[in-house]
């Protein structure tokens, strides 16, 4: 029996509107399911600047909750018997490519269980961006993913890839003869009920009752909002149509009492992809995976962000019990989703169980070992940065012992072999090693169960770098133009090496040929005259200062480097390089703007 969500419905239709007030959200929308189906949905203030009403039905962008949707409609290929999830991409999609520093052979080894699981060994994104604004197609899109670097050996290790599900997109029109859209609508959307979504981006902007997104004040323009990532991140759909697909998860795969996905399929799903020992938490097969909580309870869960917009789906298919949302605002949505979420998972919990049974814990299952001790030469060697895309850490040793910050909390750890670590935080720190003893990675293991991997970048023990002459020219600062605002990055020399100085902190650059430099976590940057290439992006070089600054105030007030977000990554990055006090005048400026 569904729970009565009745309090909790009056609870959120109060808060919600405190916190969309608090937190300034243009529109949101949010569904409440069962294994009846919809237990409540309701939309919250407008779509857009013309302040059309948000409801159940309005679309949004779903980003990359879009993954749980070409991992059906790929497994609804799997159960007709037309592929297999260890079939190769290159059987299906023969003119794949990509450039490699690990062997040609490396293509060749993709399956569409890499490619689904974030295992393929793939870039973040492709650079989708048109000279004269605006994304490329899809076609275009393929083109230049079979232009870009490999990043990891093939099944190695889990780095996050929309690449890859675009790729089984393309797979799929191949394997089923039919358009990625047509085979979503037949598989996935028709027979799940969900009459307003699609993968066509320009289809639901240019239709009725779709949000617009925003960030900030700014609304993103139609050009910066249509994007070919149709599989991975660009779908829209409504909170009730997507209120029907987790009914279908609740529901064991059956829908209006047929199967709909066959339970083997579904446990592909909810499996921890080659999951390491005490694991508990991973991003699996287009959702989010945990083990861990309630004394080992499923949920899956996962956000998906787009431009303007960000997601959110969460479900106990074991309880029967799950919820989705979406708003049109980047600025402060997730803590908005967040809070909601929270209050919806408790209440909905606690009404099938009774009580909040504890959340099962990582050191629990850990044998006992002693600590031992390690000399000072061993833990200098370990010392430095380690960085991934989303996330880096700097230990230091200090007095007899290595540490780092983690989520906010100090990690001092303590020595179990010269390689494995543990702290109250995190139960188990792992370091791989080359031949001559200098560290690779490192493997974090938090209580709950949520393994990291992170590359080593350089520490105290390294020599210093060669500042060859030549790199002077690359030196600097770049742009990106992302639409409503945009973001900097600069180049400089650390220690001896390239350093790409970013927003969060930064990647030491190591050479691989004139030009062609390398991120200790497999991004290519690539130098041209007046630009530098990312997988994902071309920064053009930029002269900034705080006068260019009060010029562009006086000559172009709407430019969109004089955005609030822009201004405050361009002080960052100038206090990062060095140079506070401009920063410091520019902080100024923004003062006095408001």
């Amino acid at each position: 029996m569904d729970p009565d969500a009745s309090k909790l419905i009056d609870e959120l239709q109060t808060h919600v509107h405190e916190w969309m007030n608090e937190y300034k959200i243009n529109g949101l929308t949010m569904a409440v399911t069962g294994k009846t189906g919809t237990l409540w949905s309701q939309g919250f203030g407008y779509a857009d600047h013309a302040e059309n009403h948000v409801s159940s039905q309005t679309l949004f962008m779903i980003g990359s909750l879009s993954k749980a949707y070409t991992v059906t409609a790929f497994l609804r290929a799997v159960q007709a018997a037309m592929v297999g999830l260890d079939d190769r991409l290159i059987d299906f999609y023969p003119e794949f490519n990509w450039k490699t520093k690990y062997g040609e052979e490396q293509r060749e080894k993709i399956t569409f269980r890499h490619l689904l699981t974030h295992w393929a060994g793939l870039q973040h994104n492709a650079y989708l961006r048109l000279p004269e604004g605006g994304c490329c197609d899809f076609n275009e899109y393929m083109r230049r993913v079979n232009e870009m670097w490999q990043k990891y050996p093939v099944g190695s290790r889990f780095s996050y890839s929309n690449i890859g599900f675009d790729l089984v997109a393309e797979a799929l029109q191949r394997i089923t003869g039919q358009s990625f859209d047509d085979w979503m609508r037949e598989q996935v959307y028709t027979p799940l009920g969900m009459t307003r979504s699609t993968t066509i981006a320009s289809e639901a902007l240019r239709g009725e009752d779709v949000a617009l997104g925003h960030f900030g004040e700014s609304e993103f323009s139609f050009k910066d909002t249509v994007l070919p990532q149709i599989a991975s991140g660009a779908q829209y759909s409504s909170v009730d149509d997507m209120s029907r697909f987790i009914s279908m998860h609740l529901n064991e795969g059956m829908v209006d009492g047929e199967r709909y996905l066959e339970r083997r399929l579904l446990e592909e799903v909810y499996r921890i992809p080659y999951r390491d020992e005490y694991q508990l938490m991973a991003i699996g097969m287009g959702i989010g995976v945990r083990w861990f909580k309630y004394g080992g309870e499923l949920f899956l869960s996962f956000f998906g962000d787009g431009p303007g917009y960000l997601s959110l789906h969460q479900l106990f298919p074991r309880l029967g019990v799950g919820w989705v949302m979406s708003c049109n605002q980047s600025v402060n949505a997730f803590q908005v989703l967040s809070r909601a979420a929270q209050r919806i998972e408790e209440y909905m919990v606690k009404a099938k169980l009774g009580a909040l049974p504890a959340d099962l814990n990582v050191s629990d299952q850990l044998p006992q070992r002693s600590p031992v001790s390690l000399d000072a030469s061993t833990l200098d060697r370990l010392s430095g940065r380690y960085v991934s895309r989303m996330t880096d850490i700097h230990l230091k040793h200090q007095d007899g012992k290595l540490s780092f910050q983690w989520q906010g909390e100090p990690n001092q750890l303590t020595a179990l072999s010269d390689t494995e670590f543990a702290s109250t935080t995190t139960p188990l720190i792992k370091f791989s090693l080359d031949e001559s003893g200098r560290p690779l990675t490192v493997k974090i293991l938090p209580k709950n169960g949520y393994t990291t991997v992170l590359d080593y970048d350089g520490g105290p023990s390294d020599p210093e770098g060669p500042n060859k002459p030549e790199w002077s020219k690359h030196l600097g600062y770049y742009m990106y133009d992302y639409g409503v605002l945009c973001w900097y990055y600069a180049v400089r020399v650390v220690d001896g090496h390239l350093f790409l100085v970013t927003g969060r902190d930064g990647f030491r650059l190591l050479e691989h040929e004139p030009g062609l430099f390398f991120t200790a976590d497999g991004q290519n940057v690539q130098f041209t005259e007046d630009s530098m290439i990312l997988p994902d992006g071309v920064y053009t070089r930029e002269e900034v200062s705080a006068k260019k600054i009060k010029e562009l105030i006086e000559t172009s007030p709407e430019d969109i480097r004089l955005h609030d977000s822009s201004l405050n990554n361009l002080v960052d990055i100038l206090e990062k390089t060095g140079r506070a006090e401009e920063a410091g005048e520019i902080k100024e400026i923004m003062e006095d703007a408001r």
